[in-house]
């Protein structure tokens, strides 16, 4: 009887270490499902993020063009965008004139100006704002996504918005 008694127990006991077991791993699915959701959740949230800043810059650039926009650090760029909206209009009126047939007009190979209607698109880029500096010191997070450094007790990078740690 004393034999029964200890197997008794000890399927009792791995009962309830199997049951104990199974609910860690319900817990952790929870929270991985949970995770998973708050990530979504942060990229849509990055997505509609980058969807308003670049509706700001088209709104800014309107006004840039309409000259009711102040003289600012980002006239090279709306200099720049008016320049590449120009050189994608005249691309794509090249791209019309080459793909309407001409009746009856199939020029020899010799015949093609091979230059004509090549553009080389050369644009320097523009000027980088001097980002400020923040030289990694003891006690700093390092983003394990852009290894930026941020200061102790941030919860997300200041840069790229990854969690830390």
């Amino acid at each position: 009887m004393p034999d029964q008694d200890k197997g008794r127990e000890l399927v009792g006991k791995a009962a309830s270490k199997m049951t104990e077991v199974a609910s860690q791993a319900l817990a952790a699915a929870a929270r991985q499902r949970r995770l998973e959701a708050e990530r979504r959740a942060l990229a849509d949230l990055r997505a509609q993020a980058l969807q308003l800043r670049a509706q700001i810059g088209e709104e800014m650039f309107k006004l840039w063009q309409t000259r009711t926009l102040p003289p600012s650090s980002l006239d090279h760029l709306f200099a720049a965008v008016e320049r590449t909206m120009a050189e994608i209009a005249g691309q794509n009126e090249r791209l019309e004139r080459l793909s309407v047939p001409h009746a009856g007009d199939t020029p020899e190979p010799d015949e093609l100006d091979e230059d004509e209607d090549v553009v080389v698109v050369s644009l320097a880029p523009p000027p980088v704002p001097a980002a400020e500096t923040h030289l990694l010191t003891e006690g700093d997070n390092p983003c394990p996504t852009c290894g930026s450094a941020n200061p102790p007790g941030h919860r997300f990078c200041m840069d790229c918005g990854a969690r830390l740690g």
